[in-house]
């Protein structure tokens, strides 16, 4: 009963703390029960059940609304994968507290998470989706120390505490528990003092979208956008991002399409990133930058989703802008090589403190997928402006402070415009790349050989013994 007990409460966590944006707090204890059952005197079938369910269940619980777009089949591999992962981290939590001192103990289960999240991101064609990091949108001075060290070191404290909590109700002693509240009260200070920080000169920014319709053409949209681009330019917007893939364009009706498009942006001064399902010769998923004199720069996706987007032409590179701004799309945001890359051209060019982003979501997942650019904002040191068809309009800070968010316009464009401070540029994170997180991985491995190490000495010493006897 215990090991059900146990399945259940952390699938129901992880569910919550995972898919509802404000149940952060609950993150950090979500792995708990598990690590309790696992700590304890239950055998390692049972443990290993109970992980692998719970694990699987609590994926499965907040991954539902993709379901219906991506098939069973996918959904299930993309719950599993991290689940059976989940499973072996903490059996090898289990093998390793029997055998080493408790401080090293406690430091096997967030090691090899943190190194299994690395791994997972620079192999997925998803990227980092599911990093526990993502948790802790909601609150922006959890997640700081991203900006140092990559989200990586936002999963490994959230997976430290719990090791604590759990190896401290074993043991009925807060022992295991002082570095781990010790490194959480480190990473609040900073990010208190991050949140304080004094951030660069604003500028207006305006997102809008409506959700997807396939009955409109290419040039019923532009009009319809520039429509839109002159309401919010009478707002004081000076940049307006629209949405992803907002209709099918024929490469060679391209400037005839965007004609409207480029003459509000002459009119207006303003800057327009708007997107295209662009067809022809090669079929490209584009975003088209117009800025105030009419010149146009088209940037065009680097990662798409498997399946869905199967026979897109893959981006060549990033979408830089001048005045320290860039474009991506939509799942371009999910990678954080890919962006971290982004940030370091944008400091070799000056600087990088705005990412202009069209995106297009699953209406349920537009919480949970938006919140993924908001971290890359931390990392990176920008501030984003996100537009979604069907998901959320988000503009953040590069402090990860949602400054506006609402939901798409179902038939007509809803919208968004807020002064948003400039990004600093190129932080620590872009610097140092994921050092953090592959040393993590090398700890946890190496742990685990010690535990390995101490129990083979063991068992000849006790052979030696047994001789002698």
């Amino acid at each position: 009963m215990n090991a059900l007990a146990c399945a259940i409460a952390g699938a129901i966590l992880f569910v919550l703390a995972l898919g509802t944006p404000n149940a952060w707090p609950l993150m950090w204890i979500a792995p708990v029960p598990l690590l309790w059952l696992a700590l304890g005197h239950s055998s390692w079938r049972r443990v290993a059940l109970a992980s692998l369910a719970g694990g699987a269940l609590g994926q499965l619980g907040w991954l539902w609304p993709y379901l219906r777009v991506m098939g069973v089949a996918p959904v299930l591999v993309a719950a599993l994968v991290p689940a059976i992962a989940f499973m072996l981290v903490v059996l090898a939590t289990r093998y390793a507290a029997r055998r080493l001192p408790m401080l090293a103990a406690t430091l096997v289960f967030p090691a090899l998470w943190t190194g299994f999240e690395w791994l997972s991101a620079s192999l997925s064609p998803h990227g980092t989706f599911g990093a526990w990091a993502y948790s802790q949108i909601s609150a922006p001075v959890m997640i700081q120390s991203a900006s140092l060290l990559g989200a990586w070191v936002v999963s490994f404290l959230i997976a430290y505490f719990a090791a604590g909590v759990a190896l401290a109700l074993r043991r009925f002693s807060l022992s295991p528990l002082v570095l781990p509240v010790a490194l959480v009260c480190v990473n609040v200070a900073f990010g208190m003092w991050r949140l304080e920080a004094a951030q660069g000169p604003t500028v207006r920014v305006a997102a809008a979208a409506r959700d997807h319709d396939d009955a409109r053409t290419a040039s019923v949209v532009a009009v319809d956008e520039s429509r839109e681009v002159r309401r919010l330019a009478s707002q004081g917007a000076r940049i307006v991002v629209f949405d992803e893939k907002s209709a099918k364009l024929p490469m060679e009706q391209r400037d005839a399409v965007l004609a409207p498009l480029l003459a509000a942006a002459r009119e207006t001064h303003t800057r327009i990133v708007a997107g295209f399902d662009v067809t022809g010769a090669e079929r490209r998923n584009a975003a088209f930058t117009i800025d105030e004199n009419g010149r146009v720069a088209t940037y065009t996706k680097r990662h798409h989703i498997p399946g869905l987007e199967s026979g897109y032409t893959i981006g060549g590179g990033p979408g830089l802008l001048d005045a320290g701004e860039s474009v991506a799309i939509c799942k371009d945001m999910d990678f954080q090589q890919t962006l971290r890359d982004d940030a370091a051209a944008g400091a070799r060019a000056g600087s990088l403190g705005l990412m202009l982003v069209p995106a297009w979501d699953f209406t349920t997942d537009g919480w949970m997928h938006a919140r993924m650019a908001v971290l890359r904002g931390v990392e990176g040191g920008y501030a984003i402006v996100r537009a979604a068809a069907n998901g959320l309009l988000t503009v953040s800070d590069s402090r990860g402070r949602l400054l506006a968010d609402r939901p798409s316009g179902k038939t007509t464009y809803e919208s968004v415009v807020v002064d948003v401070p400039r990004g600093p540029g190129a932080t620590p994170y872009v610097r140092f790349g994921d050092v953090f997180a592959w040393m993590m991985g090398l700890i946890g491995l190496a742990l685990v050989a010690w535990s390995a190490r101490r129990d083979t000495l063991s068992g000849y010493a006790s052979s030696k013994l047994t001789g002698a006897t």
